[in-house]
Order: C-alpha cells, then structure tokens, then sequence
C-alpha cells in the first residue's frame, strides 16, 4: 500500500472539542515533577498496534490503547466507540471528541477483545446487559485534562512522568496531515504548510531525542505499515500549535473526589442546581 493509497483509507473520526469549564485539570489536583526529573527518552510499549481500516473510530482506539497499556489486556475499540455514541444519541454522525470517549470509559468501561462478538452495532444502546457488565470491570475513575505549569509539550512529559508507576499514557489528537502519512521514520516536518487535513485521536507514550531534540512518541491505530512500524514522532512546535482537540489522562481518584477537589464552590453549586432542574422537567 502506498503512502498516496494511504491517503484516502487512513481512518480518522476525531471532532474538535470545545472548552468546558467542568474539565479538570491534572496539574491543579497533583504536582508535577521538574524538568530536570525527566529522563532523556521514556516509553510506554503497546500492546498491539491496531488498524482501524477506513473506520471514524479513532478516539476508541487511541483510549483502548491506553487502556491495555495499564490493564495489560487486548481491548475492543469497536465495544468502546458504540457507548461513545450511545452518549451522544447521534450513531449515524461521523466520529466523536476525546470528551465523548472519556465520558463512555467512565461510565461502561472497556470490553476485552476476546469477549467482542464481532458484530457490535455502531449505536451502544443495542449491546446487551451481559457484554455491558462484563466491561464494567475495566472502568475508569476519571479523567483530567493534561494541563500544568508548562508549555503543553512539556505538560505532557511531566504527566506522562508523574504517572510513571500507573503506567498512564496520555489521549490526545490534532488535525493529521496526510503529507505526515509518508514521512520517514514517522518524524513529523517542525513546520506546517498543508492546511488541510482531518481530525485524529492517538495515544502519547514518551518522548525520544531525534537529532538532539526532543520529540513525543504517539501511537496511532493504523497499522504497523506507516511512520515508525505505528509510531510517528512529534516536535515541540506541532505539539504546542496543533494538539488543539484536546489532552486527558484517565486517573485513578474516584470522579465525584475529582469534581469536589477541582471545581469551584461556584461550579458545584451551578451543577447540583442544573442536575435537580433537568431531573423535574423530564
């Protein structure tokens, strides 16, 4: 397959995200170490590098993959996009944000991929109370928005760090170029001059030094066929511009600790109003 081929069947499906004031950030809850803490090169190893085909499934890929990362089992995408849709009532529509995809690992969890039927309705509302309870078991807590005191390349390593133990990787995207398909060795260009593109979610799992400069490692679900056998390798001026779609990581501390911590007095009380209104006028 060639990298022109490539072009119009690599899948994609990430939606833009807007700010949300209820998002917490990471680095308001927990310190984040110093720079000069970090080690050179760090990496998180897969799994499995998966292809999600021509697919809008990309954000439940790149969370599965965190997901296997820390519970050390073959998950299924398919599994956690349905539920994604089954958040946002719309199955027909094409992708989801990464908000989506973290709200749906909160609430149903993951599936493991040898308990995928295969044949999983693309609206979640359709799977059965069997398979639903059987993803349970790998829920997460929370998510945060990877935000702190650096810029976001380095908010991302320090995270990435801060969670060393937990074996966290990081869920993010931006618009993917379809010149960056080609590049060698997965290495993305340090300047844009394609301004066209579609949105893509994919995993961060360290940072390496290429040419004496440091560069994040992401794990895209396309095969082993592009970049760096699935890796492609982004710079610092990328990072900082293009990773506009959003950055969490899933954690541990249960979400009702997460809102009571990180929202506002302000926020709370604006949601526990908004919550009691919505409940008497359905």
């Amino acid at each position: 397959m060639t990298g022109y081929e490539l072009k119009n069947e690599l899948g994609g499906g990430l939606l833009p995200l807007k700010p949300d004031k209820r998002d917490v950030r990471f680095g308001s809850l927990f310190s984040l170490p110093s720079l000069e803490e970090l080690p050179k090169e760090f990496f998180i190893p897969a799994l499995e590098i998966k292809n999600q085909g021509n697919s809008d499934k990309c954000a439940a890929y790149a969370a599965s993959a965190l997901a296997e990362i820390q519970d050390e089992i073959l998950l299924s995408p398919d599994y956690t996009f349905a539920k994604g849709k089954q958040l946002t009532g719309d199955s027909e529509s094409w992708g989801l944000t990464l908000r989506d995809i973290c709200r749906a690992a909160i609430k149903w969890g993951f599936l493991a991929q040898e308990d995928d039927p295969k044949n999983l309705p693309r609206d979640g509302s359709q799977i059965s109370t069997e398979l639903d309870n059987k993803a349970a078991y790998f829920k997460k807590e929370s998510y945060l928005a990877v935000k702190g005191q650096y810029d976001l390349m380095d908010d991302i390593r320090a995270t990435l760090w801060a969670n060393l133990e937990n074996k966290q990787a990081i869920l993010t995207g931006c618009l993917w170029r379809s010149v960056w398909t080609r590049t060698s060795g997965g290495i993305i260009p340090k300047f844009n001059l394609d301004k066209e593109g579609f949105g893509h979610a994919f995993a961060i799992v360290g940072w390496k030094e290429i040419a004496g400069e440091i560069y994040l490692i992401a794990q895209l679900s396309n095969g082993t066929d592009i970049g760096d056998k699935g890796y492609f390798y982004f710079p610092r001026s990328i990072v900082n511009k293009e990773f506009s779609y959003g950055c969490y990581v899933f954690n541990d501390m249960p979400a009702f600790e997460v809102k009571n911590r990180g929202w506002s007095w302000g926020r709370r009380a604006f949601e526990i109003v908004k919550n009691y209104l919505a409940e008497i006028l359905m």
